[in-house]
This record gives structure tokens, sequence and C-alpha cells, in this order.
């Protein structure tokens, strides 16, 4: 019944584009007074709500949609799968310029986060075995990139500063947190265990989404002085 009301899933996509829209046109208002090294890290810790906004836009259109198995052929839009790419690549780079890592590490950490919401795709829009292989893949693709963060990595992190590894902690327990939110979310939908209908699962990830991208913002908007200056030369793990 409710899908008839005001809170349909169409309204509730919108009025998720609309509260992340609106959290980016604060932040980006503020990044276009700053200058220098300032506005470049803030237009780019904007972006991520930017891009969920679009994304939202576009899953209320119904464009770019595949055939989800185990809902009855429900469609749904590819374009969050390809935002959460761009939205995982933009805090993993974040953190690269935060602690300085290498570009040995900047690729390895970027690897799983990178595949994890593909692995998350493929395993809805297929069947037995394969669906089974692709969930394995997602999971594990978030676990090896918790431990890269919390294990060889924050090793690094310890290495650039007590202001700069606070906020590497504070980055990394948002992006791990939310991750894992999503992961179970998507493990309890409909397409999946059924535990979650379409709707309530898409207001849960909805709202986390909202948290995700802009508690990102606000930390890299708090923490802007960090993010300038000349790239210092420190001491970097080869792990």
């Amino acid at each position: 019944m409710t899908e008839n009301l005001l809170f349909s899933p169409t309204a509730l996509y919108f009025g998720t584009a609309l509260l992340l829209a609106l959290g980016a046109l604060v932040f980006f208002s503020r990044a276009a007074l700053a200058s220098g090294d300032r506005r470049s890290i803030l237009i780019l810790g904007t972006l991520p709500a930017m891009f969920m906004a679009l994304t939202y836009v576009m899953m209320g259109l119904e464009l770019l949609t595949v055939t989800v198995t185990g809902t009855g052929g429900r469609e749904q839009s590819v374009v969050r799968f390809v935002a959460y790419t761009g939205v995982l690549a933009i805090v993993v780079y974040v953190l690269r310029e935060l602690v300085y890592l290498s570009q040995k590490q900047f690729v390895l950490l970027l690897i799983p986060f990178v595949a994890l919401p593909w692995f998350a795709l493929a395993s809805w829009v297929t069947t037995g075995a394969v669906e089974s292989l692709m969930s394995g893949g997602a999971f594990l693709s978030y676990l090896a990139g918790a431990y890269l963060l919390y294990g060889p990595l924050s090793k690094v992190a310890s290495r650039a500063g007590g202001e700069r590894r606070l906020l590497y902690v504070k980055v990394t327990h948002l992006a791990v947190l939310c991750w894992g939110a999503l992961i179970l979310t998507s493990a309890l939908s409909e397409q999946a265990a059924g535990m979650l209908d379409f709707f309530v699962g898409q207001l849960v990830a909805s709202y986390i989404d909202l948290l995700f991208m802009l508690v990102f913002a606000a930390l890299v908007y708090n923490n802007r002085d960090l993010f300038t200056g000349k790239r210092e030369q420190v001491e970097k793990t080869t792990d």
C-alpha cells in the first residue's frame, strides 16, 4: 500500500536525491570560497554526495536498469554501482593524499573496494553456484579492504602525524561501517534472503548513503588544512 502513497520507491529516490544535493550544495559553496589546495580537496570531498544525488535521480527515472533474479523480474538500476565505484575510488584517493600512501599501496587498496560493488551487482543478476561465488567475492573484497585499512596501512598512517592519523581512523571507521551495513542490507534484501521487502531495504540503504556521503564531506571540510602544502616525504612500508 505504501507504494501508492507519498513514500513510494520513486518518491524515496527523489527525496534522497534532494537531501544529498542540498548537502552537497552546502559543502560546494564552502569549497568555492576556498583557494588552492583547500578548494581542490573540498570539491573532491563533495563529489560523492553529488554522484549519489545524480544516481538517485536516475534511479527514480528507471534509467540503465537490469533484471534482478529472485524478485519476480524486478528492474534495478546499474548506475548505483557505477556511483559506488566512483565514491570508493575518491575515498581511497583521499586516504592516499592524507597519509601519503605509495602508488603500490594506493592500487592495492583500490582494487578490493572498486571490485566490491560489481561483485554485489553480479550476485543480484545470477543464480545458483555463480550467485554464491559472486556473493563470496563481495564479502572477501570487503574483508580484504578492511584488513588493509586496519592492518598494514594503519602503520603507514601512524607515521604521518597525529592529526592525519586521527582523520585516517575516522574515515576508515566510516567506510568500513557503512559498507558493512550496506552488505548486510543487501544480504537481507528481497533479492537475497528475502527478509526485507523492496521498500524497507531501499529506505535503509538510502539512510546509509546519506550518512556516508555527508559525513565524509564534513570530515574533509573540517580537516581541510591537513591537505595543504607540499606532499611530505615520509617513510613508507612495502607490505
